[in-house]
C-alpha cells in the first residue's frame, strides 16, 4: 500500500479544526442573512418583494443548517462554538445593512456584495478543504451556489427597477461602497 502523502505542511492543506471554523462562519452568515431578511420581509415597502424575501431568507436558514451539519464531530469543541463571524468585515457589513433604512439600499448590501461575496468566498475556501471533507461539502455547496446565484439575478433586477435616475443611482453606488469597504 502506497503511503498517502503529508499535506500537513502545505499552506493549502485546511486541517480538520480550520475546515470546521471555515463552516461554522459559513453557517453564521447564512444565520445572519436568515435574520436580517426575514426581518426585512416584513417591513419592506412591495408586498411582491416581502413574499420574496421572506421565500429567501427560509432559504438562507436551511443554507445555515446545511452548513452545520457539515462540521465535524469534534469531542474537544461545542459544535456550537464554531459558528461565529468569519471576520470583523462581515460583522460590519451586517450592522451597516441594520442601519440602512431604504429597500435600494438593503438590496445593494445583500445581492449586489453579499452573494458575490459568498459564491467566491465558498468557492476559495472549499477548493482548500482536503478530500476527507470535500464530497459531502462540495456535494451541499453546488446546491447553495444555485440558490444564492438566482437570488443574486433577481437582485440585481430589482436594484435595477429601483436605481431609475442620477439619485437612486448614486444611492445604490453609495451603498455599495459602504459595504464593500467592510471586505477589503
Amino acid at each position: 500500500m502506497a503511503d498517502s502523502p503529508d499535506h500537513r505542511g502545505s499552506s493549502d492543506f485546511v486541517g480538520l479544526l480550520d475546515a470546521a471554523e471555515v463552516l461554522g462562519g459559513f453557517a453564521w452568515t447564512e444565520r445572519c442573512l436568515f435574520q436580517f431578511v426575514g426581518s426585512w420581509s416584513a417591513s419592506c415597502s412591495s408586498p411582491e418583494m416581502a413574499i420574496v424575501l421572506a421565500d429567501h431568507a427560509r432559504r438562507h436558514a436551511w443554507h445555515s443548517q446545511l452548513w452545520f451539519d457539515r462540521l465535524p464531530e469534534l469531542s474537544v469543541v461545542d459544535a456550537e462554538s464554531l459558528v461565529a463571524s468569519p471576520s470583523e468585515g462581515v460583522t460590519q457589513v451586517f450592522r451597516t445593512m441594520d442601519e440602512s433604512g431604504d429597500d435600494l439600499t438593503r438590496l445593494v448590501g445583500v445581492y449586489r456584495v453579499m452573494c458575490p461575496h459568498l459564491l467566491s468566498t465558498y468557492d476559495a475556501e472549499i477548493a482548500r478543504f482536503g478530500d476527507v471533507a470535500a464530497p459531502s461539502v462540495r456535494r451541499w455547496a453546488t446546491f447553495i451556489r444555485g440558490d444564492l446565484i438566482e437570488q443574486w439575478l433577481w437582485g440585481e433586477s430589482r436594484i435595477r427597477s429601483l436605481a431609475v435616475d442620477e439619485a437612486t443611482v448614486d444611492l445604490a453606488i453609495e451603498g455599495q461602497r459602504s459595504f464593500e469597504r467592510h471586505l477589503v
